[in-house]
């Protein structure tokens, strides 16, 4: 990955919430580990799906997209409300 990513950390009784974000594109992810894990490894974690996110976020169509589209081919059409006859 490329550029500079900021990681903070706040432990949370047994685990700890790492925040990743990249700074030449403003996105942040977040993940929670066990406090038992090294601090490398809290990175690498979190670098890890900050990289997955970012995969998702620079393909054409984004994630989830078709989920979507099926989503609207599937609903019924509504007619609009000035179209009704009452």
């Amino acid at each position: 990955m490329r550029g500079e990513v900021l990681f903070e950390f706040v432990p949370m009784g047994a685990s700890v919430r790492v925040s990743a974000l990249c700074a030449d594109t403003l996105l942040e992810v977040v993940v929670q580990a066990p406090a038992s894990l090294s601090r490398d490894q809290l990175e690498a974690l979190a670098l890890r799906k900050l990289e997955a996110m970012k995969r998702r976020a620079s393909s054409t169509i984004g994630p989830h997209a078709s989920d979507r589209k099926e989503a609207q081919l599937a609903r019924p059409a509504v007619p609009a409300l000035a179209d009704r006859k009452v």
